[in-house]
C-alpha cells in the first residue's frame, strides 16, 4: 500500500512486527529501518514493481542484533527502536548523530528495560530490555517520547495510555495511530478533559499488509477546485498525481498543430492514438480556444477509448490521484475511494476568469459562464462517459470552501477509510 512519509516510517517498523509478508510502496530512503529490521530478525526486498517487500517476526520474537544499530540523524529511528528494544529480552547497543530527547532515559526504566550511557546521557546507548515490558500511563509534550511508548506498549502486558496537551494530535502520531490501526493493533482516541488521550492494549497480533495500489479518484466539472485538491492529495500521501484532463486538452492541441478540425472525429482519434506523456506538459494547454476543444474531442467515443489505458497505466503500479470527469465512473470504477468536487456556476465562472486573469490573459466574465454552461451540458450529455458522480462517490461542494477547507475534509476522509 502507498504511505506517505511519516506513515511510511510507521509502516516498515510495524511490517517488521507483523507475521506474515506485507507489501509497502514508499518515497524516499528507508535504509536504516530496513537494516534494523533485518539485525532484529526480519527480512525486506524490492519487487520489481519497486514496493517492498517485508517479511515479518511477529511481536515477541524479535532476534538479539549482532551489530551495533546506527540510527544517524533521524530523531524518530531512535525513538522508535529505543521502544521496541525496551519492551523486548533482548541486548543491543544505539548510536548515531541523533538527539535524545529529555526524559527518554527515565521511559525505558518506567517500561522495565536497563538503559547504560556516557556521562554526557547521549549516544552510544545501550539498553537490556524488560523480560515483561510495563504499560506506561504518561502525560507527552515531546512527540519522540510519545513514539517510544507507543512502540514499547505493543509489547507491554496492559494498556498504555499517552495524554497529550490540547485536542489535536503532532502530525507523526497522528500517522502512527493510522498505521498501528491499519496493521490491526487495538488503539482508542479520545478527548478528556481537553487533552487528547490514546489508549493502545499490548500485545495484539499485527496482521500484514497486502493491499492493492492505492487510486484516489477525483472527478467534477471545470473549476470547481478538483485539480488542487488532486495535487494536495498527492503530495499528502505519497502517490503519483495525474490531471486527466490535460490528455484531452494535449489531443486538441494535436489537431491544431496537425492543422485540423476539433469537430473532425477522425483527426482527434488519430491525435489521441499518437500521444505521448511529454505533450501533456506543454505550456500551450490551457484558456481559448483550447477549453472547448478539450471538451468537443473528449465527446468521441474512440478519443475516450485510446486513452484509457493510458490512464489506467499511469496508476496501474504504484497508484495516483487522478482527477477528470469520469475517473471514478469509467477509467477506475473500483477505486476505494472517490470524490466529486463540484461549485456553483457563478463561483466556477469567477474562479476561471480571476486564473485567466492572474495569467495575463484578456477575459470576459460573461463570455465564461456561457462557455462553461456549453461545456457543462456537453460533458453532461455526451453518449461516452458522460459527466456524472459516481454512486458512492463523497460530494464535496466547494462554493463557499477554500482550497485549505477542501483538502483538509478530503485527507480526513482518506484517512478514516485507510
Amino acid at each position: 500500500m502507498p504511505y506517505s512519509d511519516l506513515a511510511a516510517r510507521w509502516a516498515f517498523l510495524l511490517a517488521g512486527l507483523a507475521i506474515g509478508e506485507s507489501r509497502i510502496s514508499a518515497r524516499g530512503d528507508h535504509s536504516a529501518m530496513i537494516a534494523a529490521l533485518g539485525a532484529l530478525g526480519a527480512t525486506a526486498r524490492q519487487a520489481p514493481d519497486s514496493t517492498w517487500v517485508i517479511n515479518g517476526r511477529g511481536i515477541g520474537a524479535l532476534t538479539e542484533p549482532d551489530t551495533v544499530l546506527d540510527v544517524g540523524a533521524d530523531g524518530w529511528l531512535l525513538a522508535a527502536l529505543a521502544g521496541l528494544l525496551a519492551s523486548h529480552p533482548i541486548f543491543a547497543v544505539l548510536t548515531g548523530a541523533a538527539s535524545l530527547p529529555a526524559g527518554m532515559k527515565a521511559m525505558l526504566q518506567l517500561i522495565g528495560a536497563r538503559v547504560q550511557q556516557p556521562a554526557s546521557l547521549g549516544m552510544p546507548m545501550a539498553i537490556a530490555g524488560a523480560r515483561d515490558a510495563l504499560p506506561i500511563d504518561i502525560e507527552v509534550t515531546e512527540t519522540n517520547l510519545a513514539v517510544t511508548a507507543l512502540v514499547a506498549g505493543l509489547n507491554a502486558r496492559g494498556t498504555t495510555r499517552l495524554a497529550f496537551t490540547g485536542t489535536v494530535l503532532p502530525p507523526m502520531i497522528a500517522h502512527g495511530i493510522t498505521t498501528l490501526r491499519g496493521f490491526g493493533a487495538e488503539v482508542s482516541d479520545t478527548v478528556e478533559a481537553g487533552q487528547r488521550v490514546i489508549l493502545l492494549r499490548g500485545q495484539p497480533d499485527l496482521r500484514c499488509v497486502v493491499r492493492p495500489a492505492l487510486v484516489i479518484a477525483v472527478d467534477g466539472p471545470a473549476a470547481a477546485g478538483k485539480g488542487t485538491l488532486a495535487r494536495r492529495l498527492a503530495a499528502e500521501f505519497g502517490l503519483p498525481y495525474l490531471d486527466t484532463g490535460l490528455l484531452y486538452r494535449a489531443v486538441a492541441r494535436l489537431v491544431f498543430d496537425a492543422g485540423g478540425d476539433p469537430g473532425d472525429e477522425d483527426a482527434a482519434t488519430g491525435a489521441a492514438r499518437r500521444l505521448r506523456p511529454e505533450d501533456t506538459a506543454r505550456s500551450d494547454l490551457r484558456g481559448p480556444p483550447v477549453d472547448g476543444a478539450a471538451s468537443q474531442v473528449g465527446a468521441y467515443p474512440a478519443v475516450r477509448a485510446a486513452l484509457v489505458d493510458f490512464q489506467r497505466q499511469f496508476a496501474r503500479a504504484k497508484g495516483g490521484v487522478l482527477d477528470g470527469r469520469d475517473i471514478g465512473t469509467v477509467i477506475f470504477p473500483d477505486a476505494p475511494i472517490k470524490f466529486f468536487v463540484t461549485a456553483s456556476p457563478s463561483a466556477r465562472s469567477r474562479r476561471r476568469w480571476l486564473e485567466l486573469q492572474a495569467r495575463g490573459v484578456a477575459a470576459d466574465l460573461d463570455q465564461i459562464s456561457a462557455d462553461m454552461r456549453v461545456r457543462d451540458a456537453n460533458d453532461a450529455a455526451r453518449a461516452a462517459a458522460p459527466m456524472q458522480a459516481a454512486a458512492d462517490a463523497i460530494l464535496l461542494d466547494t462554493t463557499d470552501l477554500d482550497a485549505d477547507g477542501a483538502f483538509e475534509f478530503a485527507a480526513e476522509a482518506v484517512r478514516a477509510r485507510f
